[in-house]
């Protein structure tokens, strides 16, 4: 009689640890494939004239980190946005402008690339966001910001 309440004891003690193995086995395995955060989308990409400067406003369901990327010999700036798709009544609205020739929207997997085509190499840009708005002021130049001399200043006696 002892023997068999042993023996039940011990079957009743290996089914709870296999069932505690198996939940933690589970959990960790659910955990493993929490689903990733939806891809943040982009809405809508507005370009508006100002006398002094262009805005561009890039409209996001969501804030998102972006990186822009500046290649002024080829009068190009680009900004990526990674796990970024664009919405499905995404819209642009681009107007002829002093500063811009054009705005380009691609979306290759979950990454938007904007890439804007200046008509002066020689530009500005300050780019910041403001809640769910990636914000680029743009101004263009026809002569240098900085203008710098070389050779000699002047000469001393």
């Amino acid at each position: 009689m002892l023997k068999k309440q042993s023996q039940h004891i011990i079957n009743t003690t290996l089914i709870v640890i296999v069932l505690l193995i198996f939940g933690v086995v589970s959990a960790a395995y659910s955990q493993g494939r929490a689903k990733s955060p939806p891809p943040t989308q982009v809405e809508t990409v507005k370009t508006g004239g100002h006398p002094e400067y262009t805005r561009i406003l890039i409209n996001l369901n969501q804030a998102t980190p972006y990186e822009v990327q500046t290649d002024f010999l080829k009068k190009r700036i680009y900004v990526s946005l990674d796990n970024t798709v664009l919405a499905p009544k995404f819209q642009t609205k681009v107007f002829k402008d002093q500063n811009l020739d054009g705005v380009e929207v691609d979306e290759t997997g979950k990454q938007v690339k904007i890439s804007l085509q200046l008509k002066d190499a020689n530009s500005r840009l300050i780019h910041f966001t403001k809640e769910n708005q990636i914000v680029l002021d743009l101004k263009g130049a026809k002569k240098p910001f900085i203008q710098t001399r070389i050779g000699a200043m002047g000469r001393s006696s």
